[in-house]
């Protein structure tokens, strides 16, 4: 029963995610051909409109990758902050030069990124969760534990490689995703099932074509993918 009504939630959300891409990649089109339509009136200079506002897709971007997954919340709010920040200083509210300010952020991650990951290297490791974040570098993984939990994966300007071919699951596992302007690629058995409910945002999410005939394990993927790529292989 309770197995039923969890699937029936996770089909209630992977419908909710997939509604609000609908919904954005709609409403945006809509917007600009409205705005052409107007100018070619003679009633907007939609041009002028874009060059002031057009941060507010930046933040309609955030609010929408927050929405999709509220527990990966830290680089989604970062982005919407970001959005907001441009916005106020495209519309003259604010004076400061916001890409003087970018450079420093991103040199403090990166710091943040050497210090608690290994870089460009080979790792294999029997624990049972894995978290692994790579912001302008790499990072290839190996996990062969026979009880995986499941875990959390980001990549911003970077690539991760997770190795799960010799891993093994009792039942279920999730792994939360955030994947910009980078890649994702982890490796599964035959016998796992794939169940994706990523959002992606001029993204791709690539599963595999094949799939196990008795699958006894499921691999949840959650998450968002904004101008990157996620590809689960066998």
């Amino acid at each position: 029963m309770l197995v039923c009504i969890k699937k029936m939630c996770d089909d209630e959300i992977m419908k909710k995610n997939n509604n609000l891409y609908q919904y954005f990649v709609g409403g945006m089109i809509i917007l600009i051909g409205a705005g052409f339509l107007l100018q070619s009136l003679d009633l907007v200079d939609f041009e002028q409109v874009v060059d002031s506002y057009w941060p507010l897709a930046i933040i309609a971007i955030g609010a929408l990758s927050l929405s999709s997954n509220p527990r990966r919340w830290p680089w989604p709010v970062f982005i919407m902050i970001a959005g907001i920040t441009l916005l106020l200083r495209s519309l003259d509210i604010v004076q400061f030069d916001i890409w003087n300010m970018l450079w420093p952020i991103i040199l403090i991650g990166l710091g943040v990124t050497f210090i608690f990951n290994r870089t460009n290297e080979h790792h294999e490791s029997a624990h049972a969760t894995l978290h692994e974040a790579a912001m302008f570098t790499g990072i290839n993984k190996t996990l062969g534990t026979r009880d995986f939990k499941g875990g959390d994966v980001n990549a911003i300007f970077g690539g991760v490689e997770i190795n799960l071919a010799d891993a093994s699951i009792k039942k279920n596992a999730t792994i939360d995703i955030f994947a910009m302007f980078g890649g994702v690629e982890i490796t599964v058995p035959p016998d796992w099932e794939i169940d994706s409910q990523v959002l992606a945002i001029f993204g791709g999410v690539e599963l595999p074509r094949s799939t196990p005939k008795n699958p006894k394990k499921t691999l949840h993927l959650r998450g968002t993918c904004l101008f990157g790529g996620i590809e689960i292989k066998r």
